[in-house]
């Protein structure tokens, strides 16, 4: 084969793999990195409601969820993102759990205070 015949099957298989790199950046990299960041933030945000609701002030509750937030984007990983979520997910549900489980209560004694039934 001549030179000239290499140097257009190189270009020729350059601009296919160049071409294949694009479209997996442009379908797979590009919306899994954004949703890895979506994930960050709602994480961050959920954080700093509940450290308000526990009592924390504002600027301090947004200054330890930020560092949270730059945590999970420097150490985090898709997998521990969704790993976190899904833990989260199940203490969601082991509250629900626990405050549909309160025992249930007979009538009033005497003294004033209910019996477990």
């Amino acid at each position: 084969m001549s030179t000239f015949g290499q140097v257009i099957r190189i270009a020729f298989w350059g601009c296919l793999e160049f071409n294949l790199l694009l479209l997996y950046l442009i379908f797979v990299f590009f919306p899994l990195v954004t949703i890895m960041a979506i994930r960050r933030i709602h994480i961050k945000n959920k954080m700093k409601r509940k450290m308000i609701r526990n009592g924390m002030p504002r600027k301090q509750a947004k200054i330890y969820s930020k560092k949270y937030q730059s945590f999970l984007a420097n150490y985090g990983s898709m997998r521990g993102i969704f790993r976190i979520t899904r833990k989260t997910r199940k203490l969601v549900e082991e509250k629900k759990e626990e405050t549909n489980n309160k025992p249930e209560l007979e009538n009033m004694n005497s003294v004033g205070s209910y019996s477990i039934v």
